[in-house]
């Protein structure tokens, strides 16, 4: 029952593995593409958070914010696992739900296209509100780094899916851009 696309979405191991997660709990999981499908398994994530483990999106958010800032503000994969707050159930729901895993003092995304994921997504808010521009979250030249690709290709993903004309915005913004 699958288009030739999602088969080819499906043939990259983590897509895959998502997808088998999201149909232990629905028949068919819907997406198009690769950032649609990370976007199933975050709402699916949410919503099993709520309902099986009582966990708020607001304790979600406060949860993640220090871990997103850190993170993406050093360009590093993992955070000291100080710098979540001291209540343990949430990070233990997250660990629990395979979005986290914790050892070594740091914490860290299972895969790092969660990180990326909700990276772009929060770069995507900012736009939408008007107070912020992938030219100004890429930074100076000097200070881009791979780190950013997988970020950037999810973001524009999603303005491509949810809002051409924000699309195209960028797109002329970054190659009219001598930063």
């Amino acid at each position: 029952a699958l288009t030739n696309a999602q088969q080819r979405i499906l043939s990259c191991p983590q897509n895959l593995a998502i997808w088998v997660e999201l149909k232990k709990e629905a028949a068919m999981p819907d997406f198009r593409s690769a950032t649609e499908l990370m976007r199933r398994f975050w709402e699916n994530r949410r919503r099993l958070l709520k309902e099986q483990a009582g966990i708020s999106a607001d304790q979600m958010d406060a949860f993640l914010a220090p871990l997103l800032d850190y993170m993406e503000g050093k360009g590093e994969i993992s955070a000291p696992a100080t710098l979540v707050p001291k209540d343990p159930t949430v990070r233990d729901a997250f660990v629990s739900f395979g979005i986290l895993q914790q050892g070594g003092g740091r914490i860290s995304f299972c895969h790092q296209r969660y990180l990326d994921h909700l990276i772009a997504e929060r770069l995507l808010q900012k736009i939408y509100q008007g107070t912020g521009s992938v030219i100004e979250w890429l930074g100076p030249r000097e200070n881009q780094s791979l780190f950013r690709r997988e970020q950037l290709r999810q973001a524009l993903a999603m303005l491509s899916e949810e809002s051409p004309a924000d699309l195209f915005n960028t797109a002329r913004e970054l190659l009219e851009s001598t930063a």
